[in-house]
C-alpha cells in the first residue's frame, strides 16, 4: 500500500497504536496519507507529521476536502510544518475540474479570507 485515505480520527488512533507498539516501520511503503471526511486538528496532526517525516519514512500528509453528501474530494492541501506551526489545516485548492467560491448570504462572491459559504 502506497496511498491510503482515512478520516482524521482513525489516523489519530493509528498513530497512537504505532507509537505505543513502536511500529511506525509498518508504514515504510506508504508515500501519501490523505485524510478527510471530518475536521482535522493541527495539534493532533503535529506528532503524526513529525513521526512520518523522519527517516526512513517520508509520508506526505494531504488534507482532502469535499462535501460529505457527495463522498468526493473537491480540494486538497499538502500539509507542511508551517501549517502546523500556525495551528491551521487548510482545505487547499480545488482539484482539476472543480471550482470553489466563497459567497455571502445573497450568493455574491466575497474576497478570500472573508466569512461566507463555500460553494463547489
Amino acid at each position: 500500500v502506497n496511498v491510503a485515505i482515512f478520516v482524521p480520527s482513525f489516523l489519530y488512533a493509528l498513530h497512537e497504536y504505532l507509537e505505543q507498539t513502536n511500529q511506525h516501520h509498518m508504514l515504510r511503503s506508504m508515500r501519501q496519507i490523505v485524510f478527510g471526511g471530518e475536521a482535522a486538528h493541527a495539534t493532533r496532526l503535529k506528532p503524526i507529521f513529525t513521526a512520518l517525516s523522519r527517516p526512513p519514512l517520508f509520508v506526505e500528509l494531504v488534507n482532502g476536502y469535499g462535501p460529505a453528501e457527495t463522498c468526493v474530494l473537491a480540494a486538497y492541501h499538502r500539509v507542511t510544518q508551517q501549517d502546523l506551526d500556525h495551528n491551521i489545516v487548510p482545505i487547499g485548492v480545488p482539484l482539476p475540474n472543480y471550482t470553489c467560491y466563497i459567497l455571502d448570504e445573497h450568493r455574491t462572491p466575497v474576497p478570500i479570507e472573508t466569512l461566507g459559504e463555500l460553494y463547489i
